[in-house]
């Protein structure tokens, strides 16, 4: 491809380009680094230069209030994925709510409905991944209605055997 590019650039008089020594970058690698431009740059105070989806951060950290919401948002995925009985709390509570028909959604009307959430669990937000900070956020966006109680941050509920 890059020889086809040469050809054509010596056909409009651009004899400086050498397809032995250039590359083109993958387009994907591109939109990544747009994308982790883009997010630092919304972010309040983002501590953390590097993170995973094996991040064991609580997400109850002393310095919440100085983090902004991707990376509040990006502990609270953390601190529940970490934990197989949070996970499985959270779980039980989304079904829970289902059977109360707890979930209810606001129309443009004012009107309320009741709705039912999928059992889902939250997605975390992967540095080498471009569109995996856009599918946490919408996860999170998703279980909004979902509210779990303080037991849910209990010390507790930690998965100590792995």
């Amino acid at each position: 491809m890059l020889e086809h590019l040469e050809r054509l650039l010596h056909l409009r008089g651009n004899f400086n380009f050498d397809s032995s020594d250039n590359f083109i970058r993958c387009f994907s690698h591109i939109i990544n680094l747009c994308s982790q431009a883009v997010l630092k740059s919304m972010l309040k105070d983002d501590t953390a230069e590097h993170y995973s989806d094996t991040e064991t951060d609580d997400a109850t950290a002393s310095n919440e209030s100085d983090a902004g919401p991707i990376q509040r948002a990006r502990k609270t995925v953390a601190f529940v994925r970490k934990s197989g009985q949070r996970r499985d709390e959270l779980a039980s509570i989304i079904e829970q709510g289902n059977v109360n028909q707890a979930w209810v959604e606001v129309q443009p009307d004012n009107s309320q409905v009741v709705i039912f959430l999928k059992c889902v669990t939250l997605l975390p937000g992967v540095k080498t991944r471009w569109d995996s900070e856009f599918y946490m956020l919408r996860r999170l966006r998703y279980l909004r209605e979902v509210s779990v109680p303080s037991t849910f941050f209990s010390p507790s509920l930690t998965d100590t055997a792995r």
